[in-house]
């Protein structure tokens, strides 16, 4: 994965939820899905699985923090 975009979906995720917040929960999912990979060693499927959770992730926040 490029960086530019891990770090584009992290100011998403920091934007929603505030730094400390988005950034943990960013980094716990990263874990969840392929544990203490780097980033920019990740292959195209890794990614894919790593974007689509992180999607599904954004999704859960934000029913969370817009319906509060």
């Amino acid at each position: 994965m490029d960086i530019s975009r891990w770090n584009a979906i992290m100011s998403k995720f920091q934007d929603l939820a505030g730094y400390k917040i988005g950034t943990n929960q960013m980094v716990n999912c990263k874990r969840r899905i392929v544990g203490d990979k780097e980033i920019y060693n990740l292959d195209k499927r890794e990614e894919r699985i790593l974007v689509y959770s992180l999607r599904k992730l954004y999704s859960e926040l934000k029913n969370r923090y817009i319906s509060k």
